[in-house]
């Protein structure tokens, strides 16, 4: 059980850190996708642009380097379940948006929506035993 914990851990982990940086590396291009969501005022697209890579950048590396994986796990719950209903809002509004997970064009998909529920449960793991 605790390899299989530490397999979560640094793979969920990897995969905030990855997407972090794609972010970061183009924000512009995520502050398009959040606005194609529609869900966000405009004035708030900006900063919820600028510290959401940031905030995936922290959970990412608390969870691989095993410092407060609770706080980082449970953070990443919130953030990929939100992921998750914003996703599902777009597809039940019949918006072809990007998902904003990475650079470039990465359509809304069930698919995505499924991974972005798995990263929550796989959170959700990690939270409960710390």
């Amino acid at each position: 059980m605790k390899l299989a914990l530490l397999g979560i851990r640094l793979a969920v982990g990897a995969i905030f850190v990855s997407t972090a940086y794609s972010k970061l590396r183009y924000p512009f291009f995520f502050a398009f996708s959040l606005t194609e969501y529609g869900m966000l005022p405009d004035s708030l697209v900006t900063l919820v642009a600028v510290i959401l890579p940031w905030l995936e950048l922290l959970i990412g590396s608390a969870l691989l380097l095993g410092v407060a994986v609770r706080a980082g796990a449970i953070i990443g719950m919130v953030l990929s379940s939100v992921f998750a209903l914003a996703m599902l809002s777009a597809l039940a509004r019949g918006l072809e948006v990007n998902c904003g997970c990475y650079a470039g064009w990465s359509p809304v998909s069930s698919g995505k929506i499924a991974l972005d529920l798995a990263i929550a449960v796989s959170c959700w793991a990690l939270a409960q035993r710390g």
